[in-house]
């Protein structure tokens, strides 16, 4: 995502029921998919893929795919997210 000096990976999580709509998207040719569930039974695909250090575009991404997406790592990336979260709540709520 986005070329960049400088790569590492992120970690993204896709609950069910979105995560049926993902799970045979290629995302980077270098990602690799691991299957889970939760302590309470939901199904999540979890994607590890390179990214640069421009967050935007892997945060709206993953956001598309919100409520049932959440990034798990790495720690900048995920506060990022939080963060934008954040702003559209006190942005948009009345």
């Amino acid at each position: 995502m986005f070329k960049s000096e400088t790569v590492e990976n992120a970690v993204i999580r896709i609950y069910e029921p979105r995560y049926f709509y993902i799970e045979n998207h290629k995302w980077h040719k270098d990602q690799t998919v691991t299957n889970g569930t939760c302590e309470n039974g939901r199904k999540y695909i979890e994607i590890m893929l390179p990214i640069g250090e421009r967050y935007n575009e892997i945060i709206a991404r993953v956001m598309a795919y919100a409520p049932d997406s959440e990034i798990i790592s790495p720690k900048p990336l995920r506060e990022k997210w939080k963060e934008t979260i954040k702003i559209m709540y006190e942005k948009y709520s009345c």
